[in-house]
């Protein structure tokens, strides 16, 4: 919760910062509850393996509701210029992504994976700020390029170190393996990290990019390069410091997101947020305040 508070609270639009409204109280209530139902089905499964396969189901069919009451929690937990946000996503939304689209991408063997993120997104998306709700217009092929193309650098590079090794004959001698190997491990590490930067740059500027708020607009310039270069340092900072340097690892990378965010306001924005003031529900009516779940989704 401090952290959330934290980061809201140093982060402006127009000189005025965002604000994270939870308690603690909020937050351990919903911490409760999940302790609770995942203590109790542990135990169950452990004393009863077939009743603990019997409740599976049950418990997968309401995940998507628990996802749809954080979702809810933490936007209602939002706010900006005293005008919170909310979220209006409902459960077929949520069980058509986590586990409509999860099965289609296990049983297509991953294939799926970037219609999977791609509807996570459109959830995610389902926001108000005030009465005015965000519109998120992608199309879903733009996500199967993006993976496309990490996954067709990604292949292209273990192919391409796999030949050299054979071509030096590293892997049929066990000394030259031995002495190569932690090389292997730190490249493949920075080679997922850099590919993961790549895939989270482009995903987030395509989704900031087709983002709308009313007549608003949003643009994000993230680049690859850059997240990349922040990733390694924050991974190399953090183990030389033991932990240490995680809270800085995050400030920058939050910093970094931040910077390359825009908003490209339509008219006045002190207007517009007024006529949202004037137009908001009650505080107290939201149904968000209700269930104190956030799983950080």
């Amino acid at each position: 919760m401090r952290t959330n508070r934290y980061f809201y609270g140093n982060t402006e639009l127009a000189g005025s910062s965002f604000e994270y409204l939870a308690t603690p109280m909020d937050i351990l209530k919903g911490r409760f509850v999940a302790v609770i139902i995942f203590a109790a089905y542990t135990a169950i499964s452990e004393l009863w393996p077939v009743a603990g396969l019997v409740l599976y189901l049950p418990i997968m069919l309401v995940i998507p509701w628990l996802i749809i009451r954080s979702l809810q929690f933490r936007a209602h937990n939002t706010a900006y210029r005293n005008i919170r946000f909310s979220y209006h996503g409902e459960y077929s939304n949520a069980a058509g992504v986590y586990i409509g689209a999860a099965i289609l991408t296990l049983i297509t063997a991953g294939l799926a994976y970037p219609y999977f993120i791609y509807k996570q997104y459109q959830l995610l998306a389902k926001r108000r700020f005030g009465e005015t709700s965000f519109q998120l217009n992608v199309e879903v092929k733009a996500f199967f390029v993006i993976y496309a193309i990490s996954s067709a650098i990604l292949f292209g590079v273990i192919a391409i170190s796999t030949f050299a090794a054979f071509q030096l004959n590293v892997i049929e001698n066990i000394e030259a393996f031995a002495q190569y190997s932690l090389a292997v491990v730190l490249f493949f590490m920075i080679l997922f990290m850099a590919i993961g930067a790549y895939i989270q740059s482009r995903t987030t500027n395509l989704v900031w990019n087709n983002l709308t708020l009313g007549q608003h607009e949003f643009s994000s310039t993230l680049q690859a390069r850059t997240l990349a270069q922040i990733y390694i340092t924050n991974l190399a900072a953090i183990i030389l410091t033991c932990g240490l340097a995680t809270p800085w690892a995050a400030i920058r990378t939050a910093r970094y997101r931040l910077e390359q965010t825009k908003v490209m306001v339509a008219g006045d924005l002190d207007q517009f947020t007024v006529q949202a003031a004037d137009a908001s529900k009650p505080f107290g009516e939201e149904i968000g305040e209700a269930f104190g779940l956030d799983f950080g989704v």
